[in-house]
């Protein structure tokens, strides 16, 4: 092959290996979450759950909503002895100094899946499910009831046996109203025309464009990541499997600027882009929902969230035109310098 139509941008010695690294990171930071958590956890939902006064002042009983709000977290002192009692008024679970233990024979226990089946059982009622003395579980006495209007309120309550007296587990639903959609719908417009003035009207900046981007969405889905994982009283694993990944991905953008080869940089924020685009759509629904599980405020977790999604989104679209306008600069400079009247002159 005649030298003189090679490609100018060739990868320098080094940057195939480091776009190895930078890839095989995306990669885990994409699969990670999903594989540590098969299911999403919920980051926003229409109710709201309290618990009363009286629930959280039980002597020698710590007790949390968490997961989505539809579970509780429950904490007894060793020297406590609490019994919480089924939908059908059976004894559930059993809170004592040898741990945490379940009723196989409990309907409400099959239901919600603390155990397999209640059928043909033999030897002792009771199977120990923690040594320890905190359990969380999934109750559906925790679902908010159907036709709850905006703003309104209706209690719950789940039976338990403190000390052999009887007690509740009891709070209130209160339906949320979801945020009004204008306000952001007008931010993302105004933000795409931003980013359509940019790419369109300064396309010589396309590339440091597409690695800025890739590492603004990375920080907004760390920021938003990082509420939701820290938003109930029990650590969620897929959303720090979330937190882990964007930051991985917030230093991938940075070694971009490491690649000596520029024509590869682009690629590279766009695969980046694609990632981090992927990690925010799955925050979105924190957009028609109006109560978000996250320790900051609603307003500040949409935005990281939007932040996310638009700035990942422009990144791969950013990184593609830019690589695109590599590649045909590639193709002209070759052609000019074949049709160049020296070449003609040498090749003679």
């Amino acid at each position: 092959m005649d030298p003189r139509f090679t490609p100018r941008c060739r990868p320098l010695p080094g940057t195939r290996g480091l776009l190895a690294i930078i890839f095989t990171l995306a990669a885990l930071a994409a699969s990670g979450p999903a594989a540590a958590h098969p299911t999403a956890p919920t980051v926003a939902v229409d109710y709201r759950l309290r618990l009363s006064s009286a629930t959280q002042n039980l002597a020698g009983v710590d007790v949390d909503v968490v997961d989505g709000e539809r579970g509780l977290r429950l904490k007894a002192d060793p020297s406590v002895g609490l019994v919480v009692k089924g939908a059908l008024g059976e004894p559930l679970l059993r809170f004592s100094s040898t741990g945490v233990w379940v009723n196989r024979r409990s309907p409400t226990a099959a239901a919600n899946k603390l155990v397999t089946s209640t059928r043909e059982l033999s030897g002792s009622a009771w199977t120990r499910v923690s040594s320890g003395h905190t359990f969380v579980w999934h109750d559906h006495r925790l679902a908010p009831p159907p036709g709850l209007s905006i703003g309104s309120s209706a209690p719950f309550s789940v039976p338990i046996m403190l000390e052999g007296r009887p007690a509740a587990l009891a709070g209130t639903f209160t339906r949320v109203a979801r945020p009004r959609s204008w306000p952001w719908i007008l931010g993302v417009l105004l933000v795409l025309g931003g980013l359509v003035v940019l790419g369109w009207g300064v396309p010589h900046r396309r590339a440091q464009a597409a690695v800025a981007l890739a590492g603004i969405g990375a920080a907004g889905a760390l920021v938003s990541n990082a509420a939701f994982a820290t938003g109930d009283a029990v650590t969620r694993t897929g959303e720090w499997g979330n937190v882990a990944a964007a930051a991985v991905l917030g230093a991938a953008a940075a070694g971009v600027l490491l690649i000596r080869d520029r024509s590869a940089r682009p690629w590279v924020a766009a695969i980046l882009g694609l990632i981090v685009l992927t990690i925010g759509l799955g925050s979105l629904p924190v957009f028609w929902h109006g109560a978000v599980i996250s320790s900051l405020p609603p307003t500040v977790v949409r935005l990281a969230t939007a932040i996310s999604v638009l700035a990942g989104a422009a990144a791969a679209v950013f990184g593609v035109l830019a690589g695109d306008d590599d590649s045909v600069d590639d193709l002209l400079q070759r052609v000019l310098e074949r049709s160049s009247p020296s070449s003609s002159g040498r090749a003679t």
